[in-house]
């Protein structure tokens, strides 16, 4: 059986980063994306369901279309 995949260029993910701020105690969380490293969203305690609801289709830096998981 023969699977076509896409170009790796097409397609982007998203990273979720996190850091430990024990002055704020809190966790401090970014969203980038996987190719060019562009930051979707950056804050203390997000919420990861209404970040990733809230993403573009395309990544608005490389134009690349963004794939996630929920």
């Amino acid at each position: 059986m023969l699977t076509i995949q896409p170009k790796d260029d097409a397609f982007c993910t998203v990273k979720r980063k996190t850091k430990s701020n024990k002055k704020r105690n809190a966790v401090e969380c970014w969203y980038e994306c996987s190719k060019c490293g562009h930051t979707f969203i950056h804050g203390f305690n997000l919420n990861e369901r209404r970040v990733l609801a809230g993403l573009p289709a395309k990544c608005p830096h490389c134009e690349r279309k963004v794939l996630y998981w929920m």
